[in-house]
C-alpha cells in the first residue's frame, strides 16, 4: 500500500523550516535545502526526514546564540564541500561571520558554476566570503558598539593552498592595474 504525501503540508513544513534555518538555526540550512528540493513530489522517506529535523530541533531547544560586548572583533568562516552525491554536479559554498562572540551572518548555498577542480571551488569560496566580509565591513559603522573604525576581518578557512592561491591571485591583480 502506497502512503500519499500531502505535497501542500510538506511544502508549508519546508518553508517555516527555511525560515527557522535562515534567522535562527543556520545549523539545519544545509538538510532544509536539500528537502526543499523535493517540495514537488515529497514521500515517505522525505517526511520521515523531515520528522528527524523536528526531533533533533526538539533535541536542541535550549541552545542558542550568546553575545557577548567584550569582543567586537569580527571573524569569518568559511568551507566548501566537495560533490559526495553522483547525482550532483554542483559544490556548496558556506561561510558565517561572528561578532561579540555569536552569528551575525551566514550562509549556505549551491555554487552557480561547475568547476571540476577543488582548488577552483575553494577559490569560489573564499571569495564569495570575502565579498561578505567587504559587505560588512562597509555597514557595520551604522552598529552602535562597533568601533567606527573598523579593523580587517579575517576570514579562517581549512586549505593553506587555497589562501596563498588567493593572496598570490591580489597580489599579482594589484600589480597589474598599477602598471598602466
Amino acid at each position: 500500500m502506497m502512503v500519499k504525501v500531502s505535497q501542500y503540508i510538506y511544502t508549508r513544513i519546508i518553508r517555516s523550516l527555511l525560515h527557522l534555518a535562515n534567522h535562527t538555526r543556520s545549523n539545519i540550512i544545509c538538510v532544509v535545502g536539500r528537502l526543499n528540493r523535493y517540495i514537488h513530489n515529497p514521500n515517505v522517506s522525505r517526511w520521515s526526514a523531515l520528522e528527524r529535523v523536528f526531533k533533533y530541533l526538539k533535541g536542541i531547544v535550549d541552545y542558542g546564540l550568546h553575545y557577548s560586548f567584550f569582543s567586537t572583533v569580527i571573524k569569518g568562516f568559511s568551507d566548501v564541500n566537495w560533490i559526495f552525491d553522483s547525482k550532483e554536479t554542483k559544490s556548496t559554498t558556506r561561510y558565517v561571520f561572528t561578532l561579540c562572540g555569536g552569528a551575525v551572518c551566514w550562509k549556505s548555498v549551491k555554487q552557480t558554476i561547475i568547476i571540476g577542480s577543488i582548488l577552483g571551488i575553494k577559490l569560489v569560496t573564499l571569495d564569495a566570503a570575502n565579498s561578505k566580509d567587504e559587505w560588512l565591513q562597509k555597514n557595520l559603522i551604522d552598529v552602535p558598539f562597533v568601533s567606527k573604525s573598523i579593523p580587517p576581518i579575517s576570514i579562517h578557512y581549512d586549505s593553506q593552498v587555497t589562501i596563498a592561491m588567493a593572496k598570490s591571485k591580489k597580489k599579482n591583480f594589484k600589480n597589474k592595474t598599477h602598471d598602466h
